[in-house]
């Protein structure tokens, strides 16, 4: 008869009624999300203004709160279901789940038509290296880039470490708008190349990869989906920002924008 193992042989980690490290990685990312977006957009959370805390134009208010409202509810949806997963209640997450991903895609198609009718009202300008019809494509792009990774970790939905990778992914390039407003980060040694390269998305791609590097010294497993998206992630940023100063890129934006 073999004797079950005591728990003073077990890691202190995973003692009866401490949480591992493993399973607080998930809900503190989440939890550092939720702070990068507020503090990104504190002007919309604690006055109602656009950035940089400029009153919201009335033609696109509505559009504004909307995209506001869905974006925030997702982020709470995040933390919600990172801490479903980490106590094991997996009914309740996959009931949620089903709310959240209609919130996501409300969130990113009223994202997408707030930045099409949002550039109709902005004047030329440069932004992270890109005139007012480039940077058109950064919230364009990264909005059907965050839809396709709702879709896809729906149809991962069983294979938990694949779905969770893509939902994270997917929100870090959605939040890069938060990030960008955060003016402290895209000041030396962090402007320059890297905003050439990757425009808003840096951040976004530097907090990918420092989940992946946290979580798989913690797990001390290197190998999985999450390496590939975090490369898939940077290849994307930099793919669109490129594509974005391409004559193809402008034709399409002055057509949705118009003169």
């Amino acid at each position: 008869m073999t004797t079950p193992p005591s728990s003073a042989a077990r890691p202190a980690s995973e003692l009866p009624g401490q949480p591992s490290l493993e399973r607080l990685i998930l809900p503190l990312a989440a939890v550092g999300i939720v702070g990068l977006a507020v503090f990104g957009f504190q002007d919309f959370y604690f006055r109602g203004q656009q950035f940089p805390a400029r009153p919201i134009p009335p033609p696109l208010a509505p559009l504004v709160f909307l995209h506001g409202i869905t974006m925030s509810l997702w982020l709470v949806a995040l933390c919600v279901q990172v801490v479903l997963v980490a106590k094991g209640m997996k009914r309740l997450h996959m009931r949620i789940g089903k709310i959240g991903a209609g919130i996501g895609l409300l969130s990113a198609i009223s994202g997408a038509a707030l930045a099409i009718v949002g550039t109709r009202h902005k004047p030329e300008m440069i932004m992270f290296s890109l005139n007012r019809l480039e940077f058109l494509s950064i919230p364009l792009l990264s909005g059907l880039a965050f839809m396709g990774g709702i879709v896809a970790a729906i149809v991962w939905r069983r294979q938990r470490e694949v779905h969770g990778s893509l939902i994270f992914l997917s929100t870090l390039l959605a939040v890069s708008a938060a990030i960008g407003r955060i003016s402290f980060l895209h000041t030396p040694p962090f402007d320059g190349a890297v905003i050439y390269i990757f425009g808003p998305y840096f951040w976004s791609v530097v907090l990918a990869w420092l989940l992946y590097f946290v979580k798989a010294t913690v797990t001390r497993r290197f190998g999985g989906f999450l390496p590939w998206g975090c490369a898939g992630l940077t290849v994307f940023c930099a793919g669109s920002v490129a594509f974005s100063r391409t004559g193809l890129w402008h034709s399409f934006a002055a057509l949705l924008v118009g003169p």
